[in-house]
């Protein structure tokens, strides 16, 4: 039980680590549109919908 138990531990970091790079190139992604674009609540939306 404790060795299946530490496996689903470190499957659930690995999957964290990969949801954290996920989202954190949405956000270089969105805020370089940000700069271009002046609809901020446009982008915050989208960006939401992304997360969620």
């Amino acid at each position: 039980m404790l060795y299946f138990a530490k496996k689903l531990i470190n499957c659930t970091r690995k999957i964290k680590v990969q949801i954290g790079k996920y989202t954190e190139n949405n956000f270089k992604k969105t805020f370089q549109s940000f700069s271009t674009e002046n609809s901020f609540e446009t982008n915050l939306e989208e960006l939401l919908q992304k997360i969620l």
